[in-house]
Parts: C-alpha cells; structure tokens; sequence
C-alpha cells in the first residue's frame, strides 16, 4: 500500500507510537479524517489515545466523540432588545458523517427579575449567524431565574444534510413537549456553525453564556 504525503499529524515513517489524541485542534482533525477517507488502509495503523494503556486502530478511534470547541470565558449582552450573537462556534467540512451527533453544554446566567430572557442555541451553515438563519435546537424563555443550563442533541439522519435535534421548547432541552422536534438541511460536508445568542426583553439587564462545550459524536 501507499502511505507517502500522509498530512499531519501522522509522522514520517509511519510506525507504532503513542498519539497525545486529546490535544489535537479542529484543524488537525480534519486533516485525520480526510486521510482516513483517502487511505483506507491507515484505518488499521495502530495508535495509543492520551491517557491510555491500549493501541487502538485509527477506525476505533474514529467511532469515538471529540471535543470541537469548548470554553469557560463568560461573554454577556446588554443594552438592547433584539437577539444578540455572544458566540458563534465553527465546525470542520465532514466530521459529522452520514450519522454523527453533536452534544451541546451550555451554562448561561442573567439578570433575576420579572422581566423575560431569551437563550437560543442555533445550528447553520459558516455565517449563518450574522443574520440568525441557523436553525434554532434551543430557543427558552425564562423570567426570575438566575442561572440555566442546557445540553443539546442534534443528529445527521443516515444523510450529511439532514439532521434532528432534541425537543425545542424545554427546560435543559429535556422531557415531552407539544411542539415536533426541531430538523434542518444544513450541508454538514460543508463546514457548520453553532451559535449562542440572547434577547432581552429589558435593555437595562444582562444575560451572559458562561461556558460552553460541543461534542461530536462519530458514527
């Protein structure tokens, strides 16, 4: 088989070593994946994850979930009424497959008054944000509360460009709902975009996204 012009992270020869999985980038993951689809003979090179005793083949390791972006840094809004980008997260051209998932955690906090805040979290193409067109996976509305939290499916359903997500409308994205799951078209070989964004129904309060962490869970 031929394994020359391997992109990185692969080294020069190829051969058994430890592979520090963890601290790999977005980029450098998608440079694994294209290289696992275009040489299907790496699915057996075997490699040993951070934090682990055991070589496992790059096929294995590709069914397992990866962290695509997470932060603790608080972001906050406040002066208007309108809906109000605080994060916008992208993620790389055909990690998700034909049937991966992404897990969303957020943790948010606001203001604790009578007056209504919003917390959407959105599913798009890269740019989508910049007018709201990503498909809402979370939209919740809350008064006299001072901190929420929430995790988030959304799946490709046996096809890149179809997904499913977990019920809109409920509190941590959780239990029955009267309103049909949420479901979009966004082409996942092209590269996708998570947003965080907040309203405000009183300009003078605040609502902050304290921290966040998007999993991607390979099919």
């Amino acid at each position: 088989m031929s394994l020359d012009n391997i992109p990185a992270p692969f080294p020069q020869p190829l051969q058994k070593y430890s592979y520090e999985w963890a601290s790999r980038t977005i980029q450098e993951l998608d440079l694994y994946f294209q290289a696992l689809r275009d040489n299907p003979d790496l699915s057996e090179f075997l490699v040993k994850p951070a934090g682990s005793s055991t070589y496992r083949t790059l096929s294995e390791i590709a069914a397992t979930s990866t962290i695509v972006a997470q932060s603790g840094e608080a972001v906050s809004h406040t002066g208007d009424t309108v809906e109000t980008t605080l994060r916008a997260v992208e993620g790389g051209a055909g990690l998700l497959g034909s049937n991966g998932s992404l897990l969303i955690h957020s943790i948010w906090s606001c203001t604790n008054s009578d007056f209504e805040k919003r917390f959407l979290t959105r599913f798009g193409a890269v740019g989508d944000a910049a007018s709201h067109a990503g498909t809402a996976y979370g939209d919740v509305i809350f008064s006299t509360i001072a901190a929420y939290s929430e995790i988030k499916r959304i799946a490709n359903r046996n096809n890149t460009a179809i997904q499913i997500g977990t019920v809109l409308d409920r509190s941590g994205g959780m239990g029955q709902s009267g309103v049909a799951p949420p479901n979009s078209t966004v082409d996942t070989e092209e590269p996708w975009e998570i947003e965080f964004s907040v309203q405000l129904e009183d300009a003078g309060e605040t609502a902050t996204l304290e921290a966040y962490l998007i999993e991607l869970v390979q099919s």
